[in-house]
């Protein structure tokens, strides 16, 4: 388990630190905190079994709203994590790590023993809690509502799926209602993030976000197939497989903005049929562009985004429409002013990453498909000419030829993406996805120290969540987000869900969210502990 230190005054769980001072049988290398508590991710054990053993408050596998918050046997990356975070008003925010729902009271009326339960974090009195530093490491977790009531575990039971619930200061056992924060590096789940994809008007849900870093510190989203205001606010539901235009955007004011109603939705110029933001033939709706990565240079108004130009294929597919282009965009005005098409590129896919070298070159990555994983290529063409013919790694320097361009790495899937943070270049992908009912869950990192690989030490960084009666979802396309990176070195990284194979259709309807980025917060060290 990798743990971080995240405040002054830590202490190791060894000797007689406990309440009833007496020796807690812990991990050997676990640790606590004491005093205030600083916003983390934390393990949070809970005081009946400090002496007996290495239990911790925790959900079970469900998301559903209103599961029963839990005494568990600890695993990392399950629902045994917490991100607690200091709301600034001498409360604090305790939200699941693994469903992405806040620790809540159902019924705020506070009737004693009630059990503590999960829901969607709204900030409401309900989901606040006062962190009480005690002694010995010890802190009780009090309601907003009256803090003389506090979150407890029964101290007759020692054991996992024992209830987590509300009782009255002073307990008959003096450790019921204490627990012990340990201090964690896991991904969570980022609750603001995800929120700014929930919207009930203009954009809806769709695939895609990639994102782009403008020289004003705005930020455009590039999303694919996408749902424009078709969404029922009495039902809470979309229509089922609608699609009202073929890519669009986001346009964010900063990095700190997430109130998506402060975030504008860009279409096109009122073409006929689908007004797709990006379209390269406006009065064809059978050839349409899905967009990639893009970049901005300093001092120039253009930001040039990688698309793949697609048309109606056989049986109602759709096939390739020729080679990748440049969509140009102007940041001034967020329009759509001209195309570029791209050479040949052998059949690789570039635009799973671009990224400004320090040499005066531009980087940019693809992959291809080999059976169910992909290998991982790279290009490069000056910075200071954009129209320039690109040049491909081929294992010992540059060439013209795409033919001769060598792998570098690989992906455990064609869901791919690559950036750059500090001096490490990060491959992350995702598991071979083939729909509703498949064990495909895992999101892998690697790393390189040079643009041109090679990437190694491949590894999972997060299992998601999300089931639909007990499946899986279709979800791919992995995008990370350095420039949302936080002085708690976290890297922000969106995937997309793609529905349940139609199990989740009703009537017509279907909840957006099956159709929506999620988004998560991932520890440095998780990626690479030099980071």
């Amino acid at each position: 388990m990798l743990l971080i230190q995240r405040c002054d005054k830590i202490e190791s769980m060894t000797g007689t630190k406990g309440l009833t001072n007496t020796s807690p049988k812990r991990a050997a290398n676990d640790v606590y905190i004491t005093g205030t508590v600083p916003t983390g991710t934390y393990k949070i054990t809970t005081g009946t079994t400090i002496n007996a053993a290495n239990k911790t408050m925790g959900v079970d596998s469900s998301l559903a709203l209103a599961a029963p918050v839990q005494q568990l046997d600890y695993a990392i990356n399950t629902g045994s994590d917490w991100r607690i975070t200091d709301l600034g008003n001498g409360y604090y925010s305790i939200i699941n790590t693994y469903s992405g729902q806040a620790l809540t009271l159902g019924d705020t009326s506070l009737p004693e023993h009630e059990q503590i339960i999960q829901f969607n974090y709204g900030g409401v009195d309900a989901q606040q809690w006062k962190i009480a530093y005690q002694a010995f490491g010890a802190y009780r977790i009090e309601s907003k509502l009256n803090v003389l009531k506090g979150v407890h575990v029964d101290p007759s039971s020692t054991g996992s799926g024992t209830p987590v619930k509300l009782e009255t200061y002073p307990t008959s056992d003096p450790n019921a209602g204490y627990f012990y924060l340990s201090p964690v590096a896991v991904t969570y789940q980022d609750q603001a993030a995800t929120d700014f994809f929930r919207r009930t008007s203009g954009w809806i849900n769709s695939d895609g976000a990639a994102t782009v870093l403008l020289n004003n510190g705005e930020i455009l989203w590039l999303m694919g197939d996408s749902n424009i205001g078709q969404y029922d606010p009495n039902t809470g539901t979309v229509p089922c497989l609608a699609v009202s235009v073929r890519n669009s955007g986001l346009l964010q004011p900063s990095v700190t903005d997430w109130d998506w109603h402060h975030t504008l939705t860009l279409l096109g110029d009122n073409y006929p049929g689908r007004n797709s933001y990006i379209k390269q033939y406006p009065s064809d709706d059978t050839r349409w562009i899905w967009p990639g990565c893009g970049f901005q240079l300093p001092s120039n108004d253009t930001v040039y985004v990688i698309c793949t130009p697609l048309k109606n294929g056989s049986g109602g597919g759709w096939a390739d429409d020729g080679n990748k282009v440049f969509a140009k965009i102007l940041s001034s005005t967020a329009k759509v002013v001209g195309f570029k098409t791209l050479q040949d590129f052998n059949g690789i896919n570039f635009g799973i990453g671009v990224i400004k070298g320090t040499d005066g070159y531009i980087y940019v990555y693809g992959e291809k498909q080999t059976f169910i994983a992909s290998d991982i290529f790279v290009a490069r063409f000056p910075m200071s000419n954009p129209n320039a013919d690109w040049t491909f790694w081929n294992g010992t320097g540059w060439d013209a030829l795409a033919t001769n361009a060598a792998a570098i790495g690989q992906g455990e899937s064609t869901a791919t993406n690559v950036v750059k943070i500090n001096n490490k270049y990060i491959l992350i992908s995702t598991q071979f996805s083939m729909g509703c009912g498949t064990a495909s869950h895992s999101m892998y990192a690697s790393t390189s120290s040079s643009a041109t690989g090679p990437f190694t030490n491949e590894h999972v960084i997060y299992n998601i969540p999300e089931r639909y009666q007990g499946h899986t979802p279709f979800w791919y396309a992995p995008n990370a987000h350095p420039e949302f990176n936080t002085a708690s070195n976290e890297l922000l990284v969106t995937y997309d869900l793609n529905g349940y194979c139609g199990a989740d259709c009703i009537n017509g309807r279907t909840n957006p969210d099956y159709y929506r980025p999620k988004a998560i917060r991932v520890p440095f060290s998780v990626i690479d502990p030099s980071l």
